[in-house]
């Protein structure tokens, strides 16, 4: 559970999964800046994680919050408060049609995540949207009404998987995805929570010595090592759907990409890493990369 790991870890996670989700749908992936936008009432979250034992005291929950929002700039943990009739006005004007009365939810959270949602699709710029509520069927009427059954918009909308999808988003025939070792909310129920899959492979001494070879400018800058790498090849291990994590960096906690493949030769691995260069490194962009196997671009 990435709340164990702390909140610069979980925003690192989830940009990594986010990162390759695209890189499988939108050819100018590495192009796209990355915004996350999470909403919750602390507090109300703070008390459940420490009555059910996932924390000691609700700091630590707090702690997690600003740890996440410091680590990109584009990420952001936001506490909706509660405000029950507020959220009621909003949500009536904003889908006048739409009868909410089944929904039992934080209506806050709702509020403020469906608002999010509405003003990213009325923006061009903005590419494709994940959308990770789709456990809670009380969504998806103001959801469908927002999309409008327009083909160009359910393209751009994406539902991230957590456990279930319930019975009310099947009408609307969007993309799901899920990032198995992205886990932040509580479980429903009094089960354990279940270990993530991890997926490990052994690369090569030779791989890994290249792999963490960091060049740097004069100006202090970390600069890629320069890669030869043949077309055709690339463009067949691009159609392969590799993990880069997996087969670059030799252990990946849980994703969706392709895990079941052989070790890679060494051509094969410069290719899989121009990929993923392809991408590039956010520590980079913020300030500067200490990481000795990113696998990331950092440019020229």
């Amino acid at each position: 559970m990435l709340l164990e790991r702390g909140g610069d870890d979980a925003a690192d996670e989830l940009r990594q999964r986010t990162r390759e989700y695209l890189s499988g749908i939108k050819e100018d992936f590495h192009q796209l800046d990355i915004v996350v936008k999470a909403f919750a009432n602390i507090e109300d979250v703070s008390s459940t994680l420490t009555r059910r034992g996932k924390i000691r005291d609700k700091e630590k929950f707090r702690k997690f919050v600003a740890d996440f929002n410091s680590k990109a700039a584009f990420f952001d943990f936001l506490h909706v408060g509660s405000g029950k009739e507020r959220a009621d006005q909003k949500i009536r004007g904003t889908f006048p049609s739409v009868d909410f009365s089944p929904y039992h939810g934080p209506l806050n959270s709702m509020c403020s995540m469906l608002e999010n949602v509405k003003f990213y699709l009325d923006m061009p710029q903005c590419k494709h949207i994940l959308l990770a509520f789709c456990h809670d069927g009380g969504y998806a009427p103001f959801l469908g009404q927002l999309l409008g059954g327009d083909s160009n918009t359910l393209e751009r909308v994406t539902l991230v998987v957590g456990g279930s999808v319930a019975a009310a988003f099947q009408p609307l025939k969007l993309k799901t995805t899920s990032f198995p070792s992205v886990s932040l909310a509580p479980s429903s129920t009094n089960e354990p929570v279940r270990d993530t899959k991890k997926f490990t492979i052994e690369v090569s001494s030779q791989q890994m010595c290249k792999l963490a070879s960091v060049l740097v400018k004069s100006s202090g800058r970390r600069m890629d090592v320069p890669l030869s790498v043949d077309e055709s090849l690339l463009k067949s291990m691009k159609t392969l759907n590799l993990c880069h994590w997996l087969f670059l960096r030799g252990e990946c906690r849980g994703c969706s990409r392709n895990h079941a493949h052989r070790p890679l030769t060494d051509p094969e691995f410069d290719a899989l890493w121009l990929d993923a260069r392809q991408g590039p490194c956010n520590r980079a962009k913020q300030s500067r990369c200490d990481d000795t196997k990113c696998i990331y671009g950092h440019g020229q």
